[in-house]
């Protein structure tokens, strides 16, 4: 039975044994708390941090940045989430040229923040946008987020891989990422489609390499989705 807690205090063990010059074989310290693969441990150990951390768990009825900035100016893990705002957003890198037109035709503009080679991206009533708030010193970036999405898709029966920074399923794109670090802190984004918008995303955002999709919310809806993302990050 592994017990990841007193495996870590094993680990600390090892080391302070270590420097007193001590030969000690570090997988027998594991193994008594029953682990034979490190990888093993070493993924159980940051799960193990990411949970520790005291998370603020925020619904976000409009999405703002201004409470996401706060957070990561006083340092505070969060997990932000907005689902039904009744708007449609369009995140725009800062030199976008186009943020007026993108008004008149009744988008929210609202800056990415990161760097991404996509010129627009488009939330809609009813998708999933999360913000991830977590310290530099955990060993998680969006890629981390990313494979646990597939993991759970795949194991309710949706054709799901992990392409770049973004999920496929039936090879259309159903969910994209992007990260930013400032103040010590990781600012980890996912847009997840529930919603079919899949035209209006062509006309503004253009027809590139991977075709835009949604995830049928009789399979999975957004509400469960980020149930599971809480289950990721808290105990």
């Amino acid at each position: 039975m592994k017990n990841i807690e007193n495996a870590i205090k094993a680990e600390q063990e090892y080391v302070n044994l270590t420097l007193m010059g001590e030969q000690v074989n570090f997988m027998d310290f594991l193994s008594k708390f029953g682990y034979n693969n490190f990888k093993d441990f070493l993924n159980d150990k940051n799960d193990y941090k990411l949970k520790s951390l005291k998370w603020d768990v925020i619904c976000q009825p409009k999405i703002d940045l201004i409470v996401t900035n706060k957070n990561i100016a006083l340092q505070k893990p969060a997990f932000m989430y907005s689902i039904y705002t009744g708007e449609t957003y369009a995140f725009v890198k800062t030199d976008y040229p186009y943020k007026e037109h993108l008004s008149e035709m009744g988008y929210k503009t609202i800056p990415m923040g990161y760097n991404s080679e996509n010129g627009v991206i488009l939330s809609f009533d009813g998708d999933l946008r999360v913000y991830i708030i977590v310290p530099n010193t955990i060993d998680v970036d969006d890629i981390t987020f990313l494979l646990k999405m597939k993991k759970y898709f795949v194991s309710l029966g949706l054709n799901a891989v992990v392409k770049d920074n973004d999920i496929l399923v039936d090879g259309k794109k159903v969910c994209g990422s992007g990260m930013f670090s400032i103040n010590g802190m990781l600012n980890i984004v996912y847009q997840i489609n529930f919603t079919d918008h899949i035209k209006e995303i062509e006309n503004v955002c253009g027809k590139g390499e991977k075709r835009p999709g949604f995830i049928p919310t009789n399979i999975l809806t957004p509400e469960t989705l980020k149930d599971e993302f809480v289950s990721w990050i808290k105990f």
